[in-house]
């Protein structure tokens, strides 16, 4: 998730702000793993059910309009992940009715929808509010966007 969480950063996770409201894109949130609930994740919503939703090359479209996205950060184009070495070319497609299509702010070096589909509604945990300790004592208190 690097630039936005660094290694070593402790956050405060909202996990009631889901229980009146759905998340929304855009939204940083904690989610257990689709292959193994054991872990959480975390990673951003970029497309919420109904969305249709289009990677091309480093542009994201969704519902035909580019997303400007300044907390992405990409690796000189190289994927060190052998899933994704092909993906960057995907959609157009709809997101189904409560699932959520999540992506990595360190995109070539991201394991996320791209590799694992939709999360499911039910598995959203809460919302990265937050850094409340980090090694980077400046980041200390910084809110999470």
């Amino acid at each position: 998730m690097q630039p936005t969480l660094l290694v070593g950063d402790h956050m405060v996770i909202d996990l009631h702000c889901y229980a009146k409201a759905d998340p929304g894109r855009g939204d940083l949130v904690v989610f257990k793993h689709p292959e193994n609930p054991s872990k959480d994740y975390i990673k951003r919503i970029v497309a919420i059910p109904g969305d249709t939703f289009e990677l091309r090359g480093n542009r994201i479209f969704i519902n035909g309009g580019l997303v400007e996205e300044p907390y992405v950060q990409y690796s000189a184009g190289k994927l060190n992940i052998k899933p994704l070495e092909t993906v960057k070319e995907l959609g157009p497609f709809e997101v189904p009715k409560d699932k959520y299509f999540m992506l990595g702010d360190n995109r070539d070096q991201s394991i996320d929808s791209r590799s694992w589909g939709y999360i499911d509604r039910k598995l959203i945990e809460g919302k990265v509010m937050f850094v409340y300790w980090s090694g980077n004592f400046d980041r200390i208190g910084a809110v999470v966007k």
